[in-house]
């Protein structure tokens, strides 16, 4: 096995093994038996599609309306959830404060 060959294969075992650890730390990985509670997504608004993998952030299940959204959600969720894990934009003042995204798939 080549130097290079080697680093990468390092490199890539690493990145796996931080991505594990940050989704762990973040309840990014769902329960499967866990049902969301939510029927429109935190991140966009839109409404929860039951294809998409719901996320775990903080203890609480969340639907989503695409997989993008999860990866927003689990990196940045004080942007989107209430201290109590509500989601911001269902109450009508977190409406008035956030500001709306669009998808950009």
């Amino acid at each position: 096995m080549t130097r290079i060959t080697r680093n990468l294969i390092c490199a890539a075992f690493a990145a796996l093994y931080a991505g594990a650890a940050m989704a762990h730390q973040n309840g990014a990985a769902a329960d499967p038996r866990a049902k969301p509670s939510n029927a429109i997504c935190p991140v966009l608004g839109g409404k929860v599609d039951p294809k998409t993998s719901p996320v775990t952030v903080r203890g609480r299940t969340y639907g989503l309306c695409c997989p993008d959204c999860g990866s927003k959600l689990t990196a940045n969720p004080d942007k989107y959830l209430n201290k109590d894990g509500v989601p911001k934009n269902e109450s009508a003042a977190g409406k008035a404060n956030q500001a709306p995204e669009h998808h950009m798939h």
